[in-house]
């Protein structure tokens, strides 16, 4: 089959929305089809040098950088229109292509910024997310930037029709959504023609654990103290900050503790300044960005993984943590509840106004008992075992012949 495949965001060796967009192309690519990848510059490089290194030379690539001549004073504003004009330039672009048996838009995955692409060919796009919405008793962890996301969670919820990106997406002969609230409002606000629901995030193979890990001293011994490790962007909705505060509450009871929070972002100031606030500063550690192989090290040093997020379509980080057998805190949120087993870990509502408190409950209940532990760490394995890329390729190949029949 011969697949045309646009990437917006497309890197080997990145994680998010850069790596999706790598490893959709590579996991199709493997399955024996031919791939016309059309994504920007910046990956060039590392693409050729992946697809040389695999022998796949069924993969290639279109280069499309598109200059954005307007410049909005807004950092999120100036994203989404570099994004939205990339995907016009795109579709007229892909005119000049052979013709694919299908199409599918990979990256990024947003509802509110479905494809231009008109062909002949079935046009897929996702997995999508963005129908899930932030706590409002919780918007002081936006620092200041609440109004911004008071707007957007006001536009998805009350105007989702009127967008046009959005009813591009449902346009689509086919959807895959991250979670059910993103599917429910595909099929019953925006009526799409196919939807179904797909995990956002997957996991290369050769990043699972191939045996289950032993409990580390973590919290229950007095060699040292657990280790927890965030991982993300330091952004609002990533609620950096809330990991911190419940950090304190658990470091209070728990002598030797330890947090790594692995990431860049604009709030790290305010991050870094509430660690001095708290005294916490020779307990937490800040890597700033790093590469994708460091971010496994400290993976395989953890104890528990922290998810803080208040607004997520998933979490490619958690199930990067479950690969390594690492078991996760998070809060019970739209998004990883829809993905993420019970058995994996602890979910925290966040229907309480303590919320430090609740979370730092959850991370000591991950690291206090060494069974419950390796229990966790196993149900870790297996579910990142069944969210493989290979698995994820078979998925959507299923729903190209569909399409095509």
């Amino acid at each position: 089959m011969r697949i045309l495949m646009t990437a917006f965001a497309c890197h080997p060796g990145k994680g998010s929305e850069p790596g999706n967009g790598w490893h959709w192309a590579r996991a199709l690519a493997e399955r024996g089809h031919l791939i016309d990848l059309v994504t920007r510059s910046e990956g060039e490089r590392a693409v050729l040098a992946e697809c040389g290194r695999l022998g796949l030379d069924n993969i290639r690539l279109h280069l499309l950088d598109v200059p954005v001549r307007r410049n909005p004073p807004h950092a999120e504003a100036r994203r989404l229109l570099g994004y939205e004009t990339w995907l016009r330039a795109c579709a007229r672009f892909v005119r000049d292509l052979p013709t694919p048996d299908v199409a599918h838009h990979t990256t990024w995955g947003s509802l509110h910024f479905g494809p231009h692409l008109e062909l002949e060919a079935p046009v897929v796009t996702g997995p999508v997310g963005g129908s899930q919405v932030a706590p409002a008793r919780h918007k002081q962890y936006f620092d200041g930037e609440w109004r911004d996301e008071w707007v957007r969670s006001r536009a998805t919820s009350t105007f989702l029709r009127l967008f046009p990106g959005a009813r591009r997406t449902a346009r689509c002969d086919h959807v895959f959504a991250t979670n059910k609230v993103t599917l429910r409002d595909l099929q019953q606000r925006l009526h799409a023609r196919s939807a179904s629901l797909l995990s956002g995030d997957a996991l290369a193979c050769e990043h699972l654990l191939t045996a289950p890990r032993e409990p580390g001293p973590g919290a229950w011994t007095c060699d040292r103290g657990p280790t927890f490790v965030w991982v993300g962007s330091i952004v609002p909705r990533k609620a950096a900050r809330l990991a911190v505060e419940a950090f304190a509450r658990v470091a209070g009871q728990c002598r030797g503790a330890r947090l790594v929070l692995v990431g860049d972002g604009r709030l790290l100031p305010i991050v870094r300044a509430r660690v001095e606030d708290l005294g916490l500063t020779k307990q937490v550690t800040f890597t700033g960005r790093v590469p994708w192989a460091e971010v496994r090290r400290h993976l395989d040093a953890a104890d528990c993984f922290v998810f803080s997020s208040l607004r997520d379509s998933g979490s490619a980080q958690v199930l990067e943590a479950a690969g390594r057998a690492v078991p996760t805190v998070a809060l019970e949120r739209d998004g990883i509840c829809d993905v993420m087993p019970r058995a994996a870990g602890v979910m925290v509502s966040e229907e309480t106004d303590d919320l430090p408190g609740s979370l730092a409950a959850g991370m000591l209940q991950v690291v206090e008992d060494r069974e419950r532990w390796s229990r966790m760490s196993a149900a870790c394995l297996q579910w990142a075992g069944e969210h493989t890329w290979p698995r994820q390729a078979a998925v959507a190949e299923a729903v190209y012949h569909r399409l095509r029949s």
